[in-house]
Formats: structure tokens, sequence, C-alpha cells
């Protein structure tokens, strides 16, 4: 206890500093603070060091110029992506449809404008000026390895008789300069939007997905599918609409074309872009039944990785269309590719099936931990799932669920969802929440509702917001259930005047984002506000946006800890060929006592509909190479390169995470490096 409370202690004495320059920076004053510096035992149930800090809500509305009373379904913030170069680094970029006309017409206009985030002036968002003419709305997304943001798909445009757009567009983050001063906001100038070729198919709701270095080369067809190429599939199947979710394509980083559509029978076997949709009866695994049993393929942003051995991992496949049920209940399937397994030709096969078959909006996360037996975990939280009989009003979800992959991929035995030990379920159910990946390997679980309208509006439609999330620990590997731990779940939240603000205030639901920032505090934005109660009882999420700082930022006075003094900002994957390859990182810890037992690689979020398929989690191995003698918290590492099957090339965020002694659970995360994989 007396180490905890000298620990504590140190914490306190910059816990008013600290406290007060985030209250000035949200606007909201440092009159009337008080912390209490007292032992451990004396701390309410939840101090800062352990429920962390909400900083916010900035309300954009009046700066934006928006009519609050418009119906801002389609304008609201529903994307989001991390800069990861270019001089605008590290801010986020988000995306809403417009709407204008006279305020009692709220006409939904199909352009698209973007605007910047800065958490150094959150109350003032950066606009972009030029407009796409289009609806980038419901849009999927992914970082490719050139820098640039591929965009595809979206929403129905009116204009088109309510056809899903085929369009595509880059966003360049290099070519912006820095904002001017237009009546009183800052405006970005260029141009950062190009667009591509229509693709193939329309697709609404698809999911992109960056698949890794390694090129697929098929030497029946001769298609080459060139490593770090952008993948996208799904998209509803509804009457009258067109193919998306019967096919695939691929686009290759600097090109502005796609590929042929891609049958998902066989997925890497060009066919004619008007083929008949084939029926799922002769390439299924035997012994499992075929995987859809009518022409509808994956659905709504379908949860999707590439795994380490090179197949396409479908973890769940998200029904947002009602009335037409889910084509895979439960089921996960990946594609055998002859080139990585040439027993066989390409097919689907079946690895397991949740033990609740249909789940709706459920985050998923990919972590690579630094152990062979640990890459590809795939993490699946909570979720809604319809009730028996049918109802309007679904039933949200606690369950966490993990798949393991077996080390060999013809044994689907081998490879399934967790079930003994079970994972640790959330604490509360929730649907409509985030999943963020933080550099420690803990996993922040925000916003959501504890009830669901998922069946349409009917008489019970309204949501129950969770102000409190959770700090979900995914444990070491399959024989650990891990455990989920509430963040300031003693203070009661949006009591106004409450200070200091650490609870959340504003009701995060669908459509919000969630992004993991460079300095490792967490963004949260956006979030629709019907069917909340009326008058609603809380402020607007639509055009606001809060900051939470996890509580690994206070186990030291503010501004305390590891840092990065000097590492490569670009480097070559590992194994390349037959060479290993590794680079130094030159650091300062905190206390020489500590030590650094984590070096993390995660990639820049691209968020939408509560799903960042670009997100993953990766340890690196390392070992201390030198220490300085007069200076010993300064520290060379050296640090194996990331393997080129562990995710796409491009950039990454590295951290250095460093270990309190004394306190194994107490970690402290540098803030990022960016460095671009090759």
């Amino acid at each position: 206890m007396a180490a905890e409370d000298a620990l504590n202690g140190r914490v306190c004495r910059g816990l008013v500093e600290r406290a007060r320059a985030l209250l000035q920076a949200c606007g909201c004053g440092a009159a009337g603070l008080t912390l209490m510096c007292s032992p451990a035992s004396a701390q309410t149930p939840y101090p800062v060091e352990d429920g962390g800090f909400w900083a916010g809500p900035w309300d954009w509305t009046i700066m934006m110029g928006l009519d609050p009373d418009c119906d801002a379904e389609f304008q609201e913030f529903s994307h989001a992506a991390l800069l990861p170069t270019g001089v605008h680094q590290g801010k986020v970029l988000m995306w809403r449809r417009e709407v204008g006309g006279p305020p009692t017409e709220c006409v939904t206009l199909d352009t698209s404008r973007a605007w910047l985030f800065d958490p150094g002036t959150p109350h003032t968002l950066i606009r972009i000026d030029q407009t796409i003419d289009g609806s980038i709305f419901c849009a999927g997304s992914s970082w490719q390895k050139n820098g640039q943001l591929l965009v595809v798909g979206g929403i129905p445009l009116p204009v088109e008789g309510g056809a899903f757009p085929k369009e595509t567009y880059r966003f360049r983050p290099a070519i912006l300069g820095a904002p001017v001063d237009v009546n009183g906001l800052p405006v970005i100038l260029e141009d950062p939007w190009v667009q591509l070729r229509d693709m193939n198919a329309a697709r609404y709701y698809p999911t992109a997905m960056g698949l890794n270095r390694s090129p697929i080369t098929m030497p029946v067809t001769g298609m080459n599918i060139a490593g770090g190429s952008t993948l996208v599939l799904g998209g509803p199947k509804v009457i009258g609409a067109p193919e998306g979710n019967d096919m695939w394509e691929i686009n290759t980083p600097n090109s502005t074309q796609w590929s042929v559509p891609i049958s998902p029978q066989n997925p890497f076997t060009p066919i004619p872009p008007m083929a008949t949709p084939e029926e799922w009866t002769s390439h299924s695994v035997p012994g499992t039944v075929p995987p859809f049993v009518s022409n509808e393929r994956f659905d709504s942003y379908p949860r999707s990785y590439q795994l380490t051995n090179g197949q396409i991992f479908v973890a769940a496949d998200v029904n947002t269309v009602a009335g037409r049920g889910i084509n895979t209940p439960g089921q996960s399937w990946v594609v055998e590719n002859p080139d990585i397994l040439p027993q066989s030709p390409a097919r689907w096969e079946l690895w397991g099936s949740l033990p609740i078959e249909e789940r709706f909006y459920v985050p998923a996360v990919l972590l690579h931990i630094d152990d062979p037996t640990l890459k590809n975990r795939v993490l699946l939280f909570g979720g809604s799932k319809p009730p028996e009989p049918p109802a309007l009003d679904w039933i949200p979800l606690a369950t966490v669920d993990e798949f393991i992959p077996g080390s060999n991929a013809r044994e689907p035995t081998i490879a399934s969802w967790q079930t003994l030990p079970p994972k640790a379920p959330l604490l509360v159910t929730r649907v409509y929440h985030n999943a963020v990946v933080l550099p420690t390997g803990q996993i922040l679980i925000e916003g959501g509702s504890s009830t669901d309208y998922t069946g349409g509006h009917g008489p019970n439609a309204t949501l129950t917001p969770l102000f409190a999330p959770e700090l979900y620990d995914p444990g070491t590997g399959p024989a650990d259930p891990g455990s989920s731990t509430f963040m300031n779940a003693s203070v009661p939240a949006n009591v106004p005047g409450s200070n200091p603000p650490i609870a959340q205030r504003t009701p995060r639901l669908y459509h919000h984002v969630s992004v993991l920032l460079p300095d490792g505090r967490v963004f949260v934005a956006g979030g629709e506000v019907d069917p909340l109660p009326d008058p609603p009882a809380y402020p607007s999420p639509l055009f606001s946006g809060e900051m939470f700082s996890p509580p690994y930022l206070f186990h030291y006075p503010p501004g305390t800890r590891p840092a990065i003094n000097d590492a490569p900002t670009t480097q070559e994957f590992n194994n390349v060929g037959s060479t290993v390859r590794e680079f130094d990182v030159d650091i300062t810890k905190v206390d020489a006592a500590n030590t650094i037992d984590r070096v993390v690689l995660l990639r820049p979020a691209a968020f939408t509909h509560h799903f960042d398929t670009d997100q993953r989690y990766i340890e690196l191995s390392f070992f201390v190479a030198s220490t300085d003698p007069v200076d010993p918290e300064h520290q060379t590492l050296t640090v194996t390169s990331m393997g080129e099957d562990h995710g796409p090339p491009g950039w990454y965020m590295l951290f250095v995470i460093e270990q309190v002694a004394g306190f194994p659970n107490k970690r402290v995360p540098s803030v990022a490096w960016f460095v671009k994989f090759t």
C-alpha cells in the first residue's frame, strides 16, 4: 500500500495542473476545481488515474453554418480517418452529406464536404473547400500504401433514380496546405479529392480492405493481384439494386482503374461483368453446408480481414437492410487460395460458427501478439440479436467472442470461435458502440445503447445511451478469458456544471466515430439524435466531439511519458525473401527503474458504422541494444521489423510502452512516431 500511495501522491501533485489545462482547453473554465491529494485508500472509487478524463463536448453547429432543425441523418459525421502524412499529420478527416435550401425544406444535396479536426484547436473545425459532386455517405474507405484514402460507393442518389453509386475517390492529404482565414474561419483551398474510374458494381455499405504486401499471382488465369492492393466486398442485395454483393473487385495503389469483377465462389478467377450469379452448391467443403442458400452474398460492411496465411477471413456479416434476413448466420468463412494452399481449387471453407448466430452492428478488432501462437486474434464485442418471436425491438448483447485460427488451415475443426473458457463479457449490454485498440493492447469500448430499435421505429423505439466506457483486457491468449473495467462509472453523466467533466457528456449512438490519436487519446464525434426522447435530455451529438484521455495518461504528472527521440520514417518489411530486417529506436524513459515491455504498431483509422477495417494491433520483437551509463533513462532499442504477412504496406503509428516498476498492470505509451512500411 505504501508504494501505491507514493505513486498516487506523485500523480496527484500534477492532477490539478492537468485538469485545469484540460478544462481551459474545452472552454469549461477551472473555477471551483478541487482535487484531493490523499492516500489511495481514501480516494474516490474512480479517480482520474483509474477512470480517465473526458474533455468537451465541442459543438460545431454554428461555425459550420448548419440548421439544427433539419433532419440531419445524412449530414451527420459518420466517417472519420486519421491523416498519416502531410502537414496535417495526426488530424482527423471527417465527412458528411450536404443539406441546404430554406430551413423549412432542408433539401438533401448530392454533394459531400470534408472537415479536419485538430486536437490542438478543438472548438473549430478546418473546412476543406472542395466538395464532391456525389454522396460518399455510407461509403467504404481504407488507407492505401501511397498515403491516400480510397473511398468507394455510398448512399443511393435520388437524381439517379435511387441507384447505388459506383463512384470512387481518393483523398490526398500530402497536398494539403495551411488553412487561410475565410470570414473568420480556417479553410483549406487545395483540392485533395480526385475521382477514379467507376467500379464495375454499385455499392452501398461496402467494406474496403487493404491487402498484405505479398502479391497473388494466378498461374492458370495469369491474373496478378499486386501487393498492397485494396479489395472491396459487400453491399446489400435489394430489389432493383445492382449486383454489388455478388462480386469483389480490386484497386491497385496509384491506379485509377478497377479489376474485372471477381466471383466470390472462386474469388480470384475473373468472370464476365454481366455473368449470372452462381448458385452456392458446387464448391462447398465436404461435411459443411454451402455458405449461401440463395443468390445473396455478403451484406453490409462485412467484418473482414486478411490473415497472416493470406486467406480472406469474414468474421461477421452485418445485416442492415430490414426484411431480408442474414445471409451467413453466425458463420465465419475463409477463401482458400490455390496459390497458398495448392491441394485444391479456390473455395470457401467454414471456420466455425458464432454461439449467437445473428449479430447486428458488432465491432471487431484484429490483434497480432508477439507470439507465434497469438497471431490473427479476432474479437467481436456485443451487438444485438433479433428476439424470438420476432419483434421490432432487438436485444443488445454483452457477449465477447474471440476467434482463434488453428495452425492447420486445412482443418476447420481446429479453428473456431473460443468457447472454453468463455471470454469475459462486457459489463453492460451494448449496441451502436465502438471498439478502439489502445497502444497498451487494451480495448476501449465506448458509447452505444443498452436498448435497440434495429427492427424498426416501433412503439418502444427509443435508445438508452451509455456514458461510461469500458476498458477491456483481451487477456494473454486462448486460456485467458480477459476482463473488463468501467471508466468513471461512479460519476453521473451530463451533470450541468460538474467540475471536472470526467464523465462523457453526450450520447454517442448510431453513426458515431471513434479514432485513436497519436498522443494516445481517443477522439469521439457524431451520432444520431433520433429516436432519443423529445424534448432531448442530452446535448445533440450530431456536430460535436469529445476526447477521452485513458488512465495511462495519469500514472505520472501531466506530460510525463516515454519519448521516441529518433526512429526511421520509412522501413522495409521483415522476411521479404530471406532477409531479417531490424531498426533502432532511440528513446527516453520516465524512470530508469521502469522497463520498456512492448513496442507496437497501430494502423491509422478509417472508421465508419462502428467498424474500422484498417484497425489492427501488432506487437514487435525487440531488445535493449544500449543504455546510457550517465543517463540510464536514455536507451536504444533494436526492433525486428513487421512481417509482410501482418498488414498492408503504408503508414503505421509506432509506440513504445513503458511499464511502471512494481506495478505490472500500469503501462504508459509514448506519443506515436509515424513509419511508412514498404
